[in-house]
């Protein structure tokens, strides 16, 4: 199925986040005249702009012939920048579902009705196809219990690559999911994962190491990482997360020097949505501390990509069976990632209702308590 997508925006000072607040607040301070040149220099990468205006298109989407962009009614590439007043425009042509196979696949249904699908994910389940998993996938699953209508009303008026997906969880993340099951609901609740305003998300994780400190907030802003593109990173140390990973004397004052001080690995303010990084926000709390380990509960304030999965190691303590963040993986051999969306509360889409949904601590976090007490 072919779908072609036209969007027009105009870059407004919301866009900035923060960076415009700044810029306004050192107006306000030193004149009118002092900070109006810098508002107008204040600028993003145009597929960043449209990446926070069309969820449903991912920034590598933006590359090739299935897309062309203007601004100012110019042909332009994605790494061009835009300006506040900047007219921007996106066409998009990409065929979708085309690949999608009802497949008859067991959801554990927390909740369900007209506009929505609540499910507990098991560890292992993909949420949508991708490269190398065509098939046995959430939206399989989602294709066969909902027919072709759902996939057509998806298709035509909201999530172009992903019928119904509003956030995701990775594939060895297990716990509640929401799903959209029209265009409308998709619409309010994509608005609700992406503001972050009204949602509250609770994982629970077990963490390698003793914690020093057992209630804490993490802020810091997260990007890709320069040599792997599929990680993510911090990019703004803070001293007390380098100290409590456990290093002291020269090693710690040598980090610092190179991560800390270096202005080009620390942000000033957050700055949603640049390309220095995006802001990111969570707070942990230590459960149970057990031998080697801990377990976690972390409720995150911001939606970033493996957002807990960096923060703990960012702090020292890595998700325990985390094989792209942790490398002290052979301390607990066999194990599995630990960790799980445990709960999640949204406003319903149609009557506005505050709904929290529960997912109980998978098996695998028994197993593994035990297996820590008997060591």
């Amino acid at each position: 199925m072919k779908v072609e997508r036209d969007y027009n925006f105009i870059v407004e000072s919301s866009d900035f986040g923060l960076e415009w607040e700044n810029a306004t607040s050192q107006e306000q301070r030193k004149g009118k005249g002092a900070s109006t040149s810098q508002k107008s220099k204040l600028s993003m990468r145009v597929d960043a702009f449209l990446a926070a205006k069309v969820q449903e298109i991912s920034r590598s989407a933006l590359t090739g012939n299935s897309c062309s962009i203007t601004i100012n009614d110019k042909s332009a590439k994605k790494s061009d920048k835009v300006y506040l007043g900047d007219r921007v425009e996106l066409h998009y042509v990409a065929n979708v579902f085309d690949k999608v196979t009802p497949q008859d696949i067991p959801l554990d249904i927390l909740y369900e009705d007209s506009d929505m699908l609540v499910i507990n994910k098991p560890q292992g389940l993909i949420v949508h196809p991708g490269a190398g998993n065509p098939d046995g996938t959430l939206v399989n699953a989602l294709a066969f219990r909902y027919g072709q209508t759902f996939i057509d009303e998806m298709a035509d008026q909201c999530d172009i690559s992903r019928p119904g997906i509003v956030h995701r969880l990775d594939k060895d993340t297990s716990g509640v999911m929401v799903i959209a099951l029209n265009a409308r609901a998709h619409a309010e609740l994509s608005q609700q994962f992406q503001s972050h305003e009204e949602i509250n998300k609770t994982y629970y994780a077990f963490c390698d190491g003793i914690f020093q400190t057992h209630q804490d907030t993490i802020e810091c802003l997260l990007a890709r990482d320069r040599t792997d593109r599929k990680l993510f990173t911090a990019i703004n140390g803070q001293r007390q997360y380098i100290i409590q990973g456990g290093l002291t004397g020269k090693n710690a004052q040598a980090i610092l020097a190179e991560v800390f001080d270096d202005p080009k690995y620390r942000a000033k303010t957050p700055t949603y949505g640049t390309s220095e990084g995006k802001f990111s926000k969570s707070q942990y709390e230590v459960v149970r501390q057990l031998p080697q380990a801990a377990l976690v509960k972390v409720r995150i304030f911001t939606g970033r990509t493996h957002q807990i999965r960096v923060h703990m190691k960012y702090i020292g303590h890595p998700v325990i069976g985390d094989v792209l963040y942790n490398n002290k993986l052979s301390r607990f051999p066999g194990a599995t990632l630990m960790l799980h969306s445990a709960i999640l509360e949204i406003k319903h889409p149609t009557t506005g209702q505050l709904m929290k949904f529960e997912a109980p601590l998978p098996q695998r976090f028994t197993d593994f308590e035990q297996r820590l007490r008997n060591s």
